[in-house]
């Protein structure tokens, strides 16, 4: 086997891994699309973007000329992508990151006190919140990255 061919291998196997994670991870939040956190929707956007880059790569690479196999994998991860990703989880991450920021900011609205008569507590929670909208916030704005990415694209 020439050197072409193990670099090849090994990029599809890294390819092959990648994918079945992103197919398992993007399922699961399918399945749990309102209990997903932050952290999970940034994982699995990064996810989608590095498959995409690897599919990418290797569509270019042309070395999978021949190679049924890989042909079917690829076909198969791309439609994947965009019918389980881009059609299915990705307007649900939107509609609930929408959902999680108006109920953030309905939350702290409903809470407003007058400012002597706050304890402590009330405070750090109330920053807590205020901490937690902003992750959301940018969580959204990442997403929605991806979204003109995708109309574009498109």
């Amino acid at each position: 086997m020439s050197s072409g061919n193990s670099a090849m291998d090994d990029t599809s196997d890294f390819f092959f891994g990648q994918y079945n994670e992103l197919k398992k991870d993007v399922e699961q939040a399918i399945e749990n699309s309102k209990k997903i956190s932050v952290s999970q929707i940034v994982e699995i956007y990064y996810q989608v973007i590095n498959v995409t880059s690897l599919l990418k790569s290797i569509m270019e690479s042309n070395n999978h000329a021949g190679n049924s196999d890989m042909i079917n994998q690829i076909k198969e991860s791309d439609q994947f992508i965009e019918n389980k990703f881009n059609k299915e989880l990705h307007p649900l991450v939107i509609l609930r990151l929408k959902e999680s920021i108006d109920n953030f900011r309905k939350q702290l609205k409903d809470n407003v006190k007058d400012k002597n008569t706050r304890t402590k507590k009330e405070i750090e929670d109330q920053a807590e919140m205020y901490e937690e909208l902003r992750q959301v916030m940018s969580t959204k704005e990442f997403v929605e990255q991806y979204d003109r990415l995708l109309n574009k694209n498109n």
